[in-house]
C-alpha cells in the first residue's frame, strides 16, 4: 500500500526541515519529501507530490513539507487521490524567534539582508498557508528536542502501523 501522506507546515525558521529529518533518522518507516519547489499549476503540483509520495516504497508515512500551498492545491490533491492527508501539523513559531534563527544561519543562504528580505516576503503567506482547520499545532519556539518529541507523540500511530 501507498504510505500515508502527512503535511507539515511552518514559517521559514520554524524548524520543519530539521524536525522532519530527525523523525526520518529515528524511524525506519518514515520518509521526508521537500515539496517547496513545485509547478504553479495546482493539478500538476498535486500530481507531482502524490507520485513522489507513492514512490517512497517501504515507508509507512511520508512527511510532506511545503504542500499544499493553498486551497487550490489542497482541492487538487483530494480530487486526484483518495481524500486528504493522514494528518496535518503546523509548527507554530513567533516571527521574532524565526527571524533570529534565519539571521543566525551561515552565509550559504545568501547573506543576512537577502535572507531577511526573503523571510519577510514569505512570512504572511507561510503563516496562513494551512488550509486545514484541523491542523495539529506543534510549538516550535522551544528547544529542537521538545519540538521533535511533540511531533513524534502526535505522529504516534502513523509511525507504528
Amino acid at each position: 500500500p501507498a504510505p500515508a501522506a502527512v503535511f507539515v507546515y511552518g514559517v521559514p525558521g520554524s524548524g520543519v526541515t530539521t524536525v522532519c529529518a530527525r523523525v526520518v533518522a529515528s524511524h525506519a518507516l518514515a520518509r521526508h519529501l521537500d515539496a517547496t519547489v513545485l509547478p504553479v499549476d495546482p493539478v500538476a503540483a498535486a500530481r507531482e507530490v502524490r507520485s513522489a509520495v507513492e514512490a517512497k516504497t517501504g515507508a509507512s508515512v511520508v512527511l510532506v513539507e511545503g504542500f499544499p500551498r493553498g486551497p487550490a492545491d489542497a482541492e487538487a490533491w483530494e480530487t486526484l487521490g483518495s481524500g486528504g492527508p493522514a494528518a496535518v501539523f503546523l509548527l507554530e513559531c513567533p516571527e521574532e524567534v524565526a527571524t533570529a534563527r534565519l539571521l543566525g544561519r551561515g552565509d550559504a543562504l545568501g547573506g543576512v539582508r537577502s535572507r531577511h528580505t526573503a523571510f519577510r516576503g514569505r512570512w504572511g503567506s507561510s503563516a496562513a498557508a494551512t488550509v486545514y482547520p484541523f491542523a495539529a499545532a506543534v510549538a516550535a519556539d522551544v528547544p529542537e528536542e521538545a519540538v521533535y518529541l511533540d511531533l513524534l507523540t502526535k505522529l504516534g500511530r502513523l509511525l507504528c502501523p
